[in-house]
């Protein structure tokens, strides 16, 4: 099997991976100031959890986009399964291209989606990824045209909720209605319905300028909270990203 680390900047998602299938895949609270045995211990215990043995992985990929981390757990990852993880990195692979005026500044997440839009989706494409921050990329003929980045669903709700006096912290849930008649409802129908209408036009206007025959893959962590815009999306895929990686990564290992 292999193990696939996808670092953001607020949850760690983990996948094993045995024949290109997902066989299991948790998460854990991204921290940058506690001991490293917390991730050692978080992913020991998953894996004394499920019944399986360290020494049945035998890769591991790195993805990371908090730079003072990505050293502390390819180190925690070399310990704990004697393997030298793969850490993914822009111009190590020939697959995919980026047009950007400096690739290196790309996130290593979305550098991965377009390596797994390019390799398993075949057609010119923009991927919308639902994390931390809401990010459209463009990808056509393995080429990377460019990137669009707005601040994430659950990141406006908690800059709502930390910088007002009166307004609470909400779950992030489908909108009733497109108002609300109590504050809960009246923030989750504006942040969340207001996500919905960002996508749309936002998609939109990427199509106008860059061709109707881009093909909409939706990931992250947020992806089923927004349902209520499927009828633009042609693919929903919360693991889409972490299927990116494992592509990295054998790619690697291939030589």
């Amino acid at each position: 099997m292999d193990l696939i680390v996808d670092v953001g900047n607020s949850r760690t998602t983990l996948a094993l991976f045995k024949d290109n299938a997902i066989q299991l895949h948790w998460a854990i609270d991204t921290h940058t100031k506690v001991d490293p045995s917390y991730y050692e211990r978080s992913i020991a215990d998953r894996f004394l959890e499920h019944g399986l043995a360290l020494s049945s992985i035998s890769g591991v990929t790195l993805s990371s986009v908090v730079p003072n981390l990505t050293l502390q757990l390819r180190e925690t990852l070399k310990t704990l399964f004697k393997i030298n993880p793969a850490i993914v990195q822009y111009g190590v692979l020939d697959q995919v291209v980026s047009l950007t005026d400096d690739p290196s500044e790309m996130g290593s997440d979305l550098y991965c989606n377009a390596l797994a839009a390019h390799m398993l989706i075949g057609k010119p494409a923009v991927i919308v990824d639902l994390g931390t921050a809401l990010t459209f990329l463009v990808i056509r003929d393995g080429k990377i045209l460019g990137v669009a980045i707005a601040p994430g669903i659950r990141t406006s709700l908690n800059s709502l909720y930390l910088k007002t006096a009166q307004l609470p912290d909400v779950p992030l849930q489908k909108p009733k209605s497109s108002i609300g008649k109590n504050t809960n409802d009246a923030i989750i129908a504006g942040v969340i319905g207001g996500y919905i209408g960002l996508i749309k036009s936002k998609l939109s206007d990427i199509k106008s300028e860059f061709g109707s025959d881009l093909y909409v893959v939706v990931t992250g962590g947020y992806s089923n909270e927004l349902l209520d815009a499927a009828d633009v999306f042609d693919h929903i895929d919360p693991m889409f990203t972490l299927r990116g990686i494992q592509i990295y990564g054998e790619q690697v290992r291939r030589g």
